[in-house]
């Protein structure tokens, strides 16, 4: 008997992310528009040790942290001088993240929703 694979109707998106400690270990972010989903996958080597199913509609929470922690970041390693601007930038690309990431979960619910 011959096993029927499902065609994907919608492309997956994928991006691998380097971890500094080793250079065999990694992570995978893909984009599943026809479940609804982002899947996180843990790897090390060739081999997948972990994966974690994110709903699309609380991945603006994980932007959120991820933004949180890149402008903690920006803000520790500006010179003093710079700061206030650099924080009004940030708060800005913050700003407009969250407006996009509405919009996106907007479009994901549907109409009425």
């Amino acid at each position: 008997m011959r096993k029927v694979l499902a065609r994907r109707t919608h492309p997956v998106r994928r991006q691998w992310f380097n971890d500094e400690r080793h250079s065999g270990r990694r992570m995978e972010v893909s984009w599943h528009s026809d479940e609804g989903i982002v899947i996180l996958s843990l790897w090390h080597g060739s081999m997948c040790r972990a994966t974690f199913r994110l709903p699309v509609e609380q991945t603006p929470a994980l932007i959120e942290t991820l933004a949180d922690a890149l402008g903690d970041a920006v803000q520790a390693e500006a010179p003093s001088g710079r700061r206030g601007r650099q924080a009004s930038l940030l708060e800005t690309g913050r700003e407009r993240l969250k407006r996009h990431v509405a919009d996106i979960v907007a479009l994901e619910r549907g109409p009425g929703a």
